[in-house]
């Protein structure tokens, strides 16, 4: 069991990589593995590992390189088949609030 673990993983990390050498090929403030690293907080060749598709980061990671990327999970993790969104264009203050549930008393 825990070689097909070992696969998936293997496919997830290369799947992490093409989606992270996807956004650097597009521009924005992050162009480089070296500004991958920084803005992820760890070191040149753990991000390097990312970008070839040898290494799976750790949901900290993911979380981390979602907000430097301002990308969601989905998307670094190819759960999300479109481009890459900006986070900041999911969040609650952009999206219409929800139906009141004040109860509602007839007077």
């Amino acid at each position: 069991m825990s070689s097909d673990i070992d696969v998936r993983q293997a496919e997830l990390a290369k799947v992490v990589g093409s989606r992270l050498r996807l956004y650097l090929r597009r521009g924005g403030d992050v162009r480089t593995g070296a500004q991958l690293a920084k803005a992820a907080g760890v070191s040149r060749s753990a991000a390097s590992l990312w970008l070839s598709g040898a290494r799976l980061p750790s949901a900290a990671a993911l979380v981390c390189l979602s907000s430097a990327l301002d990308v969601s999970t989905d998307w670094l993790l190819g759960i999300d088949r479109g481009g890459p969104r900006r986070r900041s264009s999911l969040t609650p203050a952009n999206t219409p609030a929800p139906p009141s549930h004040e109860s509602q008393n007839p007077s």
